[in-house]
């Protein structure tokens, strides 16, 4: 074999590692952690819910409600506040919104949730996800951070993160991963409890 015929051969070979790899590469960034299983996931059995009994106060944030007014966490004082951060192309995300719309009819009245889509401005706008939601029939308060003024103070490196605020502001539970319906119910039981 010529020396030509040795470049052009290891060339095409090493064309052929770098696509792999980028390949793999991809594959693997397309499936956050957070779809891994986690306990209480969809996928997974209930899990045994345990509030922080000396829990520190939930950390504040702005976000943007449907009609474009600010709305602080804060804001909400007064009532149990169950947050669910989540965006459109999460696929563990979208598993549990019928979890939190059917949660939402039955105890929308007595705590509030702030379901906050993490609102990029490319894979999500305000507009595409008022669309989504419109088009799923969800009815729940959809809150926008258009500012990712969440992710620093509620460590949001994965999503879907849902948390449980006291009514005095208190955050009592936060879980990683999605939830199955039985775990969100006990999640509000003892979040009803509290109050």
């Amino acid at each position: 074999m010529n020396q030509k015929k040795k470049y052009v051969l290891v060339g095409v070979l090493l064309a052929v590692i770098l696509l792999c790899a980028s390949l793999g590469y991809n594959t693997l960034s397309q499936s956050p952690a957070a779809q891994a299983p986690s306990p209480g996931s969809v996928s997974g059995t209930a899990q045994s819910v345990a509030f922080s009994e000396a829990g520190d106060a939930a950390s504040d944030f702005a976000v943007q409600d449907a009609q474009g007014n600010t709305v602080h966490l804060t804001d909400l004082a007064g009532k149990p506040v169950l947050i669910n951060f989540w965006a459109t192309w999460c696929g563990p995300c979208r598993m549990e919104l019928p979890e939190f719309q059917s949660a939402y009819d039955s105890y929308g009245d007595r705590i509030h949730f702030m379901m906050v889509n993490l609102t990029d401005g490319f894979e999500d706008t305000v507009e595409s996800v008022s669309a989504f939601t419109e088009e799923n029939g969800y009815t729940f308060p959809v809150y926008f951070d258009v500012e990712g003024s969440t992710l620093e103070p509620y460590s949001l490196s994965a999503i879907p993160v849902t948390a449980a605020v006291s009514a005095d502001g208190t955050l009592l539970w936060t879980q990683v991963g999605a939830l199955d319906g039985e775990t969100l119910e006990q999640v509000i039981s003892r979040l009803l409890e509290k109050d």
